[in-house]
């Protein structure tokens, strides 16, 4: 199947369940991205990933919930203010916050070592 929008690239879709995945984690990375820059807090990497459950309720499929896993990278002793910028960023996400099952983000943030100057 082929997902085309007016003024965007052509998409290749597998399922619903995967572009439901990256709906959560594109929205959750503008969101951090948007918050981060806001609280002055510098991200050089930031690889999301999400993994959607589904159950079998009474006889038809329902999300059960979503797993969503961080993984960022930012200056020396700024890891914990990256926790608090994912933390407002889950509260203010539009897709996590329209979904009925619960979503369940881990945040694994690291720091780069600033290079030696010369």
């Amino acid at each position: 199947m082929r997902v085309k929008a007016p003024g965007r690239p052509e998409l290749l879709a597998w399922s619903p369940e995967e572009l439901l995945g990256a709906s959560v984690a594109s929205c959750f990375a503008v969101t951090l991205d948007a918050v981060a820059e806001h609280m002055g807090v510098p991200l050089h990497d930031v690889d999301i990933r999400t993994s959607i459950n589904v159950a079998r309720v009474e006889g038809r499929y329902v999300l059960s919930h979503v797993d969503v896993t961080a993984i960022v990278e930012t200056d020396p002793g700024q890891v914990q203010r990256v926790r608090e910028a994912a933390a407002e960023a889950e509260r203010r996400c539009l897709i996590t916050g329209a979904l009925e099952c619960p979503v369940r983000i881990r945040v694994d943030a690291g720091a780069t070592p600033r290079p030696a100057l010369a």
